[in-house]
């Protein structure tokens, strides 16, 4: 039973990083929505499993994804382009912990605005890594073909909001 049990996790957990759906709306066929991970709650959990992204993620809880379009919000709002796909996309994450982007997604970042968080962003550009310390109320904008790496959430204080 508790093999049984292991064997449905490892599953699920697959599932939620590979594939597409064939019943996803085509304004999501090529989200970069990231995989949320198994403690999320329910509506964004299956929010993420029926998104199923080749912009596959890594999170060490407790940070947490969502689509942020048009909003104002107080979390990490990145903007993601896929320009072969011809698509943008905004997503915000928020609480504390790392998120590791997938490198082969196809997915570029182009802007990046922290609200009113603290932490740490790293990129690859042009094959050469960097990575950036942000407070709240930072904004940053990348010169095309920026793949992002990871997004680490260390704190976050005041109610500086991004408008994506």
């Amino acid at each position: 039973m508790r093999l049984r049990r292991m064997i449905v996790m490892l599953t699920v957990a697959c599932g939620l990083s590979l594939g597409l759906s064939q019943a996803v709306s085509p304004a999501y066929a090529a989200s970069a929505a990231p995989v949320a991970h198994l403690t999320a709650h329910a509506p964004a959990a299956a929010k993420a499993a029926s998104l199923r992204t080749g912009q596959t993620g890594q999170i060490i809880p407790n940070i947490q994804f969502r689509d942020c379009s048009n909003q104002r919000t107080t979390w990490v709002d990145i903007d993601f382009l896929n320009i072969a796909a011809g698509v943008l996309q905004d997503w915000c994450f928020g609480y504390t912990g790392r998120w590791q982007f997938s490198s082969n997604s196809g997915w570029t970042v182009t802007n990046f605005c922290s609200g009113n968080n603290r932490g740490a962003f790293s990129y690859s550009y042009r094959g050469n890594y960097h990575i950036f310390n942000f407070l709240p109320g930072q904004y940053y904008a990348f010169a095309s073909g920026t793949v992002p790496i990871s997004l680490t959430i260390s704190g976050w204080s005041g109610s500086y909001r991004c408008v994506s």
